[in-house]
């Protein structure tokens, strides 16, 4: 399966796992956890479309203005105005699923214009830059699925 097929599948999962949560848990955080759901899926949007970029510069980022609440480092405690109704987030990943792979079906083995680094392994690939996506997505799915189970 290719890492683009692989995205479909994982978002969708996210997706089932997100419709599976009561809107009103969506802002709750639990005690010893930094972060809610809302946050967690709006992150998980937010990052794909940056790191994406960072694989493509011909990729276009959409909602930026999303970063100020779903970016790395970002609490809804810190939140000044009101977030991105879960229906736009939930319409924003569901939306990725397409997008991405129409972008990128023909360009997973292109250098990067930009390497990652994280510790001294070294993303320099689109391909291995949608995989730190699918890594991402799997870490902030099961993140949620336990926000939901704590919180129920």
């Amino acid at each position: 399966m290719s890492s683009l097929k692989q995205f479909q599948l994982f978002r969708s999962l996210t997706l089932h796992t997100l419709a599976e949560v009561n809107d009103e848990n969506l802002d709750i955080q639990p005690k010893g956890h930094p972060n809610t759901i809302r946050w967690n899926a709006g992150h998980l949007y937010i990052t794909a479309e940056f790191l994406l970029k960072k694989a493509d510069s011909d990729y276009e980022i959409k909602r930026p203005e999303w970063a100020a609440f779903f970016a790395p480092g970002t609490r809804p405690s810190e939140w000044k105005t009101d977030p991105p109704a879960i229906q736009d987030i939930r319409s924003a990943l569901e939306e990725q699923i397409d997008r991405i792979p129409q972008h990128f079906s023909e360009k997973l083995s292109n250098p990067a214009p930009e390497t990652f680094v994280i510790q001294s392994y070294e993303m320099d690939t689109v391909d291995s830059l949608l995989n730190l996506v699918l890594y991402h997505e799997g870490v902030h799915s099961g993140t949620i699925k336990t926000l939901n189970n704590i919180i129920k």
